[in-house]
């Protein structure tokens, strides 16, 4: 059997305990902490801005570059184009102007050849 002198303060602990747990914090003390929470997220939020900015700078800048460099690509391409246009137009002038030579060449030594046949019959 429960003695009821003894169920009374036992059971005061117990309320004392739950009710002690239950309280919310005081207000000043979560205050602060919310306060130094939202000072530190705010920085956070700050830098992390000035970050976005850098790099968005720093992309437009490299963006730039990327076109500048295409830009050049595309002028070597045509020159690359126009010169080996040249190069071939020279070699196909060079290719007949060898040509020419030899059949030139090759008229003079049959022009030459009789002469040098008739000297010799003459000379002997």
């Amino acid at each position: 059997m429960i003695r009821p002198y003894v169920i009374l303060p036992v059971s005061l602990a117990g309320l004392l305990a739950v009710l002690w747990g239950c309280t919310p914090p005081t207000p000043i003390v979560a205050d602060k902490t919310h306060e130094t929470r939202i000072v530190q997220l705010e920085k956070e939020l700050k830098s992390s801005q000035d970050l976005s900015f850098k790099l968005t700078a720093q992309l437009r800048i490299e963006q730039g570059k990327v076109s500048q460099l295409e830009r050049e690509r595309d002028e070597l391409a045509l020159q690359l184009k126009s010169r080996t246009t040249e190069r071939d137009a020279s070699l196909a002038q060079f290719d007949a102007f060898r040509k020419n030579i030899k059949e030139l060449l090759g008229q003079a030594d049959a022009a030459a050849a009789p002469r040098v046949n008739e000297n010799r019959l003459t000379q002997k």
